[in-house]
């Protein structure tokens, strides 16, 4: 009995001088990370001349009147149509918090974002199997980028928006390992986060996600339709409310037909829309520019309107002198450019294969060389261009002002293909009766996430190839992370299954998790 209490008191002793170390060693590439980010931002301030850029608060389409957000606060973000509420009601309650401040709060919050984004990468790319320091590196390289720190200095969703989907990864990751129910309602809570924010994330999108896990955990279903119960009601309520008010499945519907359009007017040669103006095939908006302001231009082709009562909708410019997008005539207008542009895409079927084939060429684009950031008055970047000039060389591949960036566009096919074989081996390995059920546990916990990096890659890339007119660089910015850690997915640290002496002993699901996510 002496000898056991003994050997039990050396246990703990042993194991409580060795776990600081453990503990300190492990966490020293995720504290790498977080210096690497405080210190290029104080290097990007007080070198670089980098500021925060809030200008878009006051132009933006994407935004609603700042003094409607400030004044009418419930009612605004309530009636919006073009847009989800969630980034709007931030910009609001910064507004109604901080007036006077609001650049510095919007600075801090960013702030905020960027280092989330730089941590949730590094965790993404140790969920799927990148040993620590490695996922380091790439993390910290990612997080420097000078376009990394022009989104984290700009009043736009890309930045918090690549945040939550590293992070959603992570905790999908997380609960696959353990199977705790706060991190799978964490996981579906992030998930409805993006729909709130962003219109591309439509009701399919999150309702297909929910079913695959549902499908996957199969011993687990209950636990994962409880924990998604709540994020699902936020996003069907919304969906239900936008359908009531404006009868459409999709919020933002305008953007949607307004790009189908300006994809036909761009690449549709002068002469064959001036012969389908002629024979009355089109409206003589198919020949008007979409962004013609003031809207008064365009009221002749527009049905009657009556005013509704509600300043954000009824007002065509904002108190800024911007056009107002919220305006409800829009709506009529997004429907009449819409049934032009699918006339014209009936008529002129190559010129919407030239607008598509565009478009994949624009992804391959550095992320930098778009509005704002193309423009010549754009203060960051007019700061930051010496380094965008040669990392878009290096890395992106684009040595001329425009065209394809070959780099990219070889990586990008790459990224997908290599994270659907790493995905299909950990699937085998966790399917594999020799493997240990540690093994097993991890392998099908990291194939599942790769596919879920695969899928949002898919989804985000095809969908704006297809309908969107320009911008499939700056769409690809919140995908980063996504396509690195499935292009350094190999960079794995799976023992292989036939060197069984190496491995460390089976840990049980909560102990495993902890430790694969250190």
């Amino acid at each position: 009995m002496r000898h056991a209490r003994r050997n039990i008191t050396l246990a703990l002793v042993s194991s409580a001088s060795a776990s600081p170390v453990a503990v300190s060693s492990s966490c020293l590439p995720l504290v790498a990370v977080i210096v690497g980010f405080a210190a290029s931002r104080a290097a990007y301030t007080a070198i670089g001349g980098v500021r925060f850029d809030a200008t878009p608060l006051y132009s933006y389409l994407q935004y609603a009147d700042p003094v409607l957000l400030r004044d009418d606060f419930w009612r605004t973000v309530f009636h919006m149509h073009t847009q989800p509420p969630l980034f709007n009601m931030f910009i609001g309650a910064v507004l109604k918090a901080a007036p006077g401040h609001e650049t510095a709060v919007f600075h801090a919050c960013f702030l905020g974002f960027g280092l989330a984004l730089a941590t949730g990468s590094y965790r993404l790319l140790r969920c799927v199997g990148v040993a620590a320091w490695p996922a380091a590196a790439v993390a910290i390289l990612y997080e420097i980028h000078p376009t990394t720190v022009l989104y984290e200095n700009w009043l736009f969703y890309e930045c918090p928006l690549a945040a939550v989907l590293c992070w959603a990864g992570v905790f999908l990751f997380r609960f696959l390992c353990d199977g705790r129910g706060a991190n799978a309602v964490t996981f579906f809570a992030l998930l409805a986060t993006m729909v709130l924010m962003r219109g591309t994330f439509h009701l399919v999108w999150f309702a297909l996600i929910s079913a695959g896990l549902l499908l996957i955990r199969r011993g687990d279903r209950m636990l994962v339709a409880q924990s998604a119960t709540i994020p699902a009601l936020l996003v069907v309520a919304l969906y239900a409310k936008h359908f009531v008010l404006y009868r459409e499945t999709v919020i933002g519907k305008v953007y949607q037909q307004m790009n189908l359009a300006l994809m036909m007017n761009q690449q549709l040669p002068h002469g064959q829309l001036a012969r389908l103006l002629a024979d009355h095939k089109v409206s003589p908006l198919a020949g008007l520019p979409i962004y013609l302001w003031p809207i008064s231009k365009l009221q002749p082709y527009l049905p009657p309107f009556q005013a509704t009562g509600v300043p954000l909708l009824d007002q065509p410019v904002k108190s800024s002198g911007a056009p107002n997008w919220e305006y409800e005539p829009m709506i009529a207008l997004g429907e009449l450019y819409d049934r032009d542009a699918r006339v014209l895409i009936d008529k002129a079927p190559d010129a919407y294969g030239a607008a598509v084939w565009s478009n994949l060429v624009r992804c391959t684009a550095p992320a930098d060389k778009v509005y704002p950031f193309s423009d010549p008055a754009n203060r960051n970047a007019g700061r930051l261009r010496p380094l965008l000039i040669w990392t878009d060389r290096l890395i992106v591949g684009q040595w001329k002002r425009r065209g394809l960036g070959w780099c990219l566009a070889l990586l990008l096919p790459a990224a997908v293909v290599i994270g659907l074989l790493e995905a299909g081996r950990r699937w085998r390995i966790g399917r594999d009766p020799g493997a240990t059920p540690e093994e097993r546990r991890r392998s099908r916990a990291e194939s599942i996430t790769l596919l879920f990096c695969e899928y949002n890659v898919l989804y985000v890339s095809v969908s704006t190839i297809l309908m969107s007119h320009a911008d499939q660089n700056r769409y690809r910015f919140s995908l980063t992370p996504l396509f690195l850690a499935l292009l350094f997915a190999p960079l794995t640290r799976l023992p292989r299954l036939g060197n069984r002496r190496s491995q460390p002993p089976p840990l049980a699901p909560r102990a495993a998790s902890a430790r694969m996510l250190r």
